[in-house]
């Protein structure tokens, strides 16, 4: 048995030996992984059933000696002997004679153990040690069971701070039982910092009217989060979005004269200051953190109101950073730090140059990247500390993009580690608020092991650590299920777990006619069956919410994938009833039978949906915008129940010998149509256009540089004859058709419009594009106008055939429509060709 060495120092470390235990490569199941562990010579380890403390004062102790009963077993033999070391002769001498010394220079969260057949010693140089030592015997004993493997561990964190911010205001806002609920587990993954994202969802007694009456958090329930926190060795970090994103703020008719734009408090008026001033007077004292998040993030409408002369003399930058020195000032006087988001200060650097030097930067960015160190060096060099912040993004999701959020957390911590970042904020965003947080929690322990012990071997072994240690499930049956589910991800119809799916109109209005893709929806069946087959094999998780959570999407899934089969196969009956009527009656009624069974187990299915849904998210959040998801739920359920009348009523006509209405009638002139189509894009417009459907020859992005030169961006503004216009997204509900009209009820005569998106191809290459248009379409591609025809018709998919040639990479693609009167919209795809997408970008697979 190799003996662990010490190495002398304030901040000394140990070096990792590990020295497999009768020769099995096996990890220890312990999640994050320690920094240093030996396997013992002897036989596991009854679990014994005395606590032992060492320790002259225990206040520190309390939670950790609480926990640690849960280590003890039933056994005659052995003790639990923890505590520290200086305290207690005897506990020193027993850690020594193991060959762990107690004066080991571990820092203030290390912890040594030590496991053989004469008990579990435990010793740290600060109850936080204590405390994380306990956390592994708690993971120890749940993947072990009765018995333990003797071992003799060395433990550290590599990163100061490890932390996750969870989003609570664009969506769900967890209940304070389930908040505490999240402070335990984040304890238990050795995480030491929480915050959470709020906006208006804060109720001080100065400004409470802006707050939700079922969603407001109370200063007083922030103060007994942090006092909870803290027993766990938590720090809960005030949060408040004072800058961008004030939207919700903004809407209450008490605050609306504070904003720049309809989302952003403009950074010139002195009651801008005020308001955060009373704010920072009730927010800082509750949480007795010291640091303060005051996130300042996407502040795109900078210039656009009260503050536009100063921009226009000084700068966006130094107009930015004013207004960030001025909270600066304000949390200073309350003796707190200032955490703000990098992304406007890297994108101007003037900014770095001027601002203090001890706010803490937090740098972001959500997808992998070969290199990180253009989100972290600049920061750096301009002398500010950096808390690197991956994400768990759950942004208009069903659930993460787990594989995309590994990579990216995996990645941007160890690189934020080599540079000495001073740690890691893990953020959950909810926007869209369709996510729950059950979801998370794989994520969130990926982010607790990259942040305590960076190391590439660890993500080798991560799933057989978690499954064990965090589930006691040896067969890692829901880790597997969450790999079951994230591989739906990569199939077309679901586009990296985008809500699109769920929102997508799936039946036509009474009358008309729609197109619905069958294509990839088997697949996700299948995955979604063989998720919920394993969910169903694994024993009772200790976070049975969690369980319940991922059994949830996995249900979802399997419903978004037989809605379509099985609406596309009523509507199919239908049409052959229809069809068979006039000579075969029994026949016809046979099929009208089949369509109104598909539409009531329709009915029924989205009913349940919406009741696992709503029971799931009472498990976790407050009332509060449940009802933006629920009631969308709701309508589709009802959609399919008014279908199902009428095919009731039809089934009855046909025995009173009437004949059959059309399937538009019905709602089922449903087709299957293959074609994957451009549903989402960044428009600007309407703008007037007195030609109507002969055309638009105005070139409305003069000022951006013109229609062969610009390439837009959200929320990217540009005037055109005295108006400001500005870029926004535009995602279709229908599968084909983005229908202008309906988007624009008040501006669909005369007008015309940009669409936008980016397509990005493996090589150079002409690929064919299917466009229809109502009325007039124009195509650009990377700057070439390569189609134009304008004309007045309906819209028909797939009506024109466009060439465009691609470059490898990167391309631009502009449409241009124009609009007389009546029905307005478009259609566009590349029908040779496999695409995947995310918001306006798309890129053809090799």
């Amino acid at each position: 048995m190799t003996p662990l060495l010490m190495l002398k120092g304030p901040l000394a470390l140990l070096l990792l030996v590990l020295v497999p235990r009768g020769g099995s490569a096996q990890p220890l199941p312990v999640v994050p992984a320690p920094q240093s562990m030996t396997w013992g010579d002897g036989p596991a380890v009854e679990r014994p059933s005395a606590l032992r403390l060492a320790a002259a004062d225990t206040a520190g102790l309390s939670t950790a000696l609480a926990q640690a009963q849960t280590v003890l077993g039933a056994g005659e033999a052995g003790t639990l002997w923890l505590g520290l070391p200086e305290d207690d002769a005897g506990l020193a001498t027993a850690l020594a004679k193991r060959q762990l010394w107690p004066d080991a220079r571990i820092g203030e969260e290390g912890y040594v153990l030590a496991i053989d057949a004469e008990g579990i010693y435990l010793g740290a140089n600060t109850p936080a040690g204590v405390f994380y030592g306990v956390q592994t015997l708690k993971q120890l004993g749940r993947a072990y069971g009765a018995k333990l493997p003797a071992l003799r561990m060395a433990d550290w964190p590599t990163l100061r701070l490890r932390g996750v911010m969870d989003d609570i205001s664009r969506g769900p806002i967890p209940t304070l039982a389930y908040m505490k609920h999240q402070v335990r587990r984040f304890a238990e993954m050795k995480l030491n910092t929480l915050t959470y994202y709020t906006e208006h969802v804060v109720a001080t007694e100065a400004h409470g009217a802006f707050a939700p009456a079922d969603g407001g958090i109370s200063v007083a329930e922030w103060r007994e989060l942090a006092a909870y926190a803290r027993a766990h060795h938590v720090t809960l970090v005030g949060n408040f979005q004072s800058f961008g994103h004030f939207d919700q703020i903004l809407a209450h008719p008490a605050y609306e004269h504070l904003g720049e734009s309809g989302r952003l408090l403009s950074p010139v008026l002195p009651e801008s200051e005020a308001l955060l001033r009373d704010l920072y007077d009730e927010l800082v004292p509750a949480f007795d953190a010291p640091f303060f998040h005051v996130n300042s993030d996407e502040t795109w409408d900078i210039g656009r109101g009260y503050s536009k002369a100063r921009v226009d003399s000084l700068g966006v930058g130094i107009v930015y950073a004013e207004h960030v020195e001025h909270m600066h000032a304000l949390l200073a006087e309350r003796g707190v730090q200032m955490w703000m988001w990098a992304d406007i200060a890297l994108q101007h650097p003037e900014i770095l140059e001027r601002l203090p030097k001890d706010i803490i930067m937090l740098t972001w960015d959500y997808s992998p990247q070969a290199s990180f160190a253009p989100w972290i060096e600049p920061v750096q060099k301009a002398g500010f500390e950096v808390v690197v912040c991956p994400g768990v993004l759950n942004s208009n999701r069903v659930m993460p993009r787990l594989d995309q959020a590994v990579a990216n957390i995996r990645g941007f911590v160890a690189e934020g580690a080599a540079r000495q970042a001073l740690g890691m904020l893990n953020t959950v965003w909810d926007d869209g608020g369709t996510a729950l947080f059950g979801v998370d929690w794989y994520g969130i322990a990926t982010g607790a092991d990259a942040a305590w012990h960076p190391a590439p071997a660890h993500e080798a072994t991560f799933d057989d650590r978690a499954t064990r240690a965090l589930y006691a499930d040896p067969g890692g049956h829901l880790v597997r299920a969450l790999h079951t589910l994230d591989a739906i991800a990569a199939l077309e119809p679901t586009d990296g777990h985008t809500d699109r799916a769920l929102w997508q109109q799936l039946l036509p209005a009474r009358g008309a006619q729609q197109t619905l893709s069958p294509v990839g929806w088997p697949d996700v069946a299948a995955l979604a069956d063989s998720a919920q087959s394993l969910l169903a094999q694994a024993p009772p998780a200790p976070d049975q919410a969690e369980a319940a959570a991922v059994h949830f999407v996995a249900d979802l899934y399997g419903t978004l994938a037989r809605t379509r089969l099985d609406l596309l196969d009523a509507a199919e009956a239908y049409r052959g009833a229809v069809l068979d009527q006039p000579t075969d009656r029994a026949a016809a009624r046979a099929q009208l039978r089949q369509a109104l069974t598909l539409l009531q187990g329709l009915e029924q299915a989205w009913l349940a949906i919406t009741h696992r849904y709503t029971d799931r998210w009472y498990a976790e959040n407050r009332t509060y915008a449940l009802d933006r998801v629920t009631d969308r739920l709701t309508a589709t359920q009802h959609d399919f129940a008014a279908v199902r009348d009428r095919l009731q009523r039809a089934l009855r006509d046909h025995d009173l010998g009437h004949a059959l209405p059309v399937p538009a009638e019905v709602r089922l002139a449903l087709t299957a149509d293959a074609g994957r189509y451009f549903r989402e894009w960044l428009v600007a417009g309407p703008f007037p256009n007195p030609a109507g459907s002969d055309g638009a020859e105005t070139d409305y992005l003069a000022t951006m540089g013109g229609e062969t030169v610009a390439q837009p961006g959200v929320a990217v503004e540009f005037d055109h004859d005295g108006v400001t216009y500005r870029w926004q997204r535009l995602a279709s509900p229908q599968h084909a058709e983005v229908d202008l009209a309906a988007h624009f009820p008040e501006q669909n005569r005369r007008v015309a419009l940009y669409a936008y998106a980016t397509l990005d191809a493996p090589a150079d290459q002409t690929v064919r594009a299917l466009v229809g248009s109502n009325d007039g379409i124009e195509v650009f591609i990377n700057g070439t106008r390569v189609h134009r025809h304008h004309v007045k018709r309906n819209l028909t998919v797939d009506e024109d055939e466009v060439r465009l040639p691609l470059q490898a990479g990167r391309n631009h693609l502009l449409l241009k429509i124009s609009q007389g009167a009546g029905g307005w919209g478009f259609a566009f795809r590349l029908p040779d060709h496999d695409m995947r997408s995310r918001k306006n970008r798309y890129r053809i697979l090799p």
